[in-house]
């Protein structure tokens, strides 16, 4: 029993530490931990598949703002129109200036946006899914497809095949 009891309690502090990665390359370091879809849903006060279509620069409150702005093909959530402006911290790293190719559909999952109006993509890369010419997608290597249900004290993992674009949309909106 005593065996058992100290098994659980390592296997409980282990997601605490792991898969916390360092942004580099950015003048403040982030961290982030890697989560998995279910996180990445829940977390999401805006998700929509759609297109960068161009990045500008402007100010906001003295902070140098970074404004993506995006053609929306298919709103899930908290989306309301087909062009979207979004606006995010330029002093951090972020993966519209090196990874996201313009007029290249991605599903987007986006923060809640703050009092000042910026936000960023849930677990940076983590909240971009790139979509193939046949609908399947691409997910950060960091993002775990794994759906995870708690019961009482333990834990139980369920394989997701969210391959294609309409899996992960009718997922997203359970």
């Amino acid at each position: 029993m005593k065996q058992l009891l100290v098994l659980f309690l390592l296997l409980s502090l282990a997601p605490a530490h792991a898969g916390v990665m360092k942004a580099s390359g950015s003048r403040q370091c982030a961290l982030t931990k890697n989560i998995n879809i279910d996180e990445l849903v829940d977390s999401a006060a805006i998700i929509f598949r759609g297109k960068l279509d161009s990045i500008s620069q402007s100010e906001s409150n003295g902070l140098a703002v970074r404004q993506l702005h995006f053609k929306v093909s298919d709103p899930i959530k908290g989306v309301d129109s087909k062009l979207l402006t979004l606006n995010e911290w330029a002093s951090v790293k972020s993966p519209f200036v090196e990874d996201v190719i313009k007029n290249k559909p991605y599903v987007f999952f986006f923060h809640e946006p703050s009092k000042i109006g910026l936000t960023s993509l849930i677990g940076m890369e983590q909240g971009l899914v790139n979509i193939d010419r046949k609908n399947r997608l691409k997910y950060s290597k960091r993002l775990g497809l794994k759906k995870v249900r708690s019961y009482f004290f333990m834990k139980r993992t369920t394989e997701l095949e969210l391959n294609d674009y309409q899996s992960l949309k009718d997922f997203c909106k359970q």
